[in-house]
């Protein structure tokens, strides 16, 4: 028996051949998949602690778990536990808190100018003597556009089944929407701000109201034109 007769066939080398390859593809593909992913989670992290870091310059206290990255092979996603949020400021008419048991920051691997912010758990808000307010909700996500370099100057707020208060006592509300748009450049005429919400099956708490204590839906508009005035703090802005 030749050499030449115990060599596998020519048809069975290019099978492997060819398995081998997409072999090597495949791995190339994954290898890739996870630098690209390690990239946007680290860009993910930097945006959130680039957002705490002038937050804080402002005179906010950030306070949250350190982030958790999930979401491979198709997103890049963080999530931060027990975050808090205080704002306090003489311009303000009472210290503003809140807290939400997590916080969750995802990018798309295929669409990564786009970021989906979410919040989930018990949430509570705290304006001064004002207002104390614990609440949930089945969904609260914010999408913001994202542009290289550029702060984020507007996005969409969705919120679905929210409830206000303690044992169905408060505000419940089903739907509500929300957009808004932020052009701080604006010139004489132009829109500085804009919003535009809409909401669904609105539940008022005990208590005597103009048009009841059920609202079917409701939607309003606003527009800000600029230029802005100069001010150090948006409140003076405002007044």
């Amino acid at each position: 028996m030749s050499a030449a007769d115990g060599a596998p066939p020519p048809r069975r080398r290019a099978v492997h051949r060819i398995l081998a390859l997409v072999l090597a593809l495949a791995a190339a593909l994954v290898a890739g998949d996870v630098v690209l992913w390690r990239w946007a989670e680290g860009q993910l992290e930097a945006r959130f602690a680039d957002w705490a870091s002038a937050a804080r310059a402002h005179g906010w206290t950030i306070l949250a778990a350190p982030p958790v990255r999930s979401g491979w092979p198709l997103a890049a996603q963080i999530t931060m536990a027990d975050l808090t949020v205080s704002a306090h400021h003489p311009e303000l008419p009472g210290d503003l808190d809140w807290s939400a048991a997590r916080l969750g920051l995802r990018m798309a691997l295929l669409h990564p100018r786009t970021l989906d912010i979410t919040v989930a758990g018990m949430q509570h808000l705290r304006i001064g003597a004002l207002a104390d307010l614990p609440f949930t909700a089945d969904r609260v996500e914010a999408v913001v556009p994202l542009q290289p370099g550029v702060p984020a100057h507007g996005g969409d707020l969705k919120v679905a089944q929210l409830r206000v208060g303690i044992d169905n006592a408060g505000l419940t509300l089903a739907r509500a929407r929300l957009h808004g748009e932020w052009k701080p450049a604006a010139l004489q005429g132009e829109a500085v701000l804009t919003l535009s919400a809409d909401v669904a099956d609105l539940v008022l708490p005990g208590g005597t109201w103009a048009f009841g204590p059920r609202i079917g839906s409701a939607a309003f508009d606003l527009m800000l034109t600029g230029p802005l005035p100069p001010a150090e703090t948006p409140l003076a802005r405002a007044t």
